[in-house]
């Protein structure tokens, strides 16, 4: 769902270091969180982090040549946090969501002119 969030907003693909590195993370942050607590915001401080698995999938021992393999990846996850999507994306949702059920998401306040958010 986050690469698919990512890739609408740059409006093209993931590359696949891209999609290993939200992999590797989105496994740290199994690993600390409870299911449903972490945030984007959250998803950006483990990238930041660097921890193995990640230095792993980038091929990166040193800071040097981590931050700069993470960096579009991270700018794309700020984007979401703090663009135009930010009030939708970035904080903890204030109702639980059964996965098991049908899920309606009213969208009618949304402008008809925003179609970046009407297709997320």
């Amino acid at each position: 769902m986050i690469a698919a969030l990512i890739g609408l907003n740059r409006n093209a693909l993931l590359s696949d270091l891209d999609e290993a590195i939200l992999s590797a993370a989105l496994g740290v942050l199994d690993d600390t969180y409870a299911p449903g607590e972490a945030t984007l915001k959250e998803l950006i401080a483990v990238i930041r982090q660097g921890p193995e698995p990640l230095r792993n999938v980038t091929l990166a021992e040193t800071d040097e040549r981590y931050l700069p393999a993470v960096e579009g990846i991270v700018r794309s996850l700020m984007a979401l946090c703090e663009g135009a999507l930010g009030d939708t994306f970035a904080h903890r949702a204030s109702v639980a969501i059964s996965l098991d059920k049908p899920l309606c998401i009213d969208i009618s306040r949304i402008g008809e002119a925003d179609t970046k958010l009407r297709s997320c």
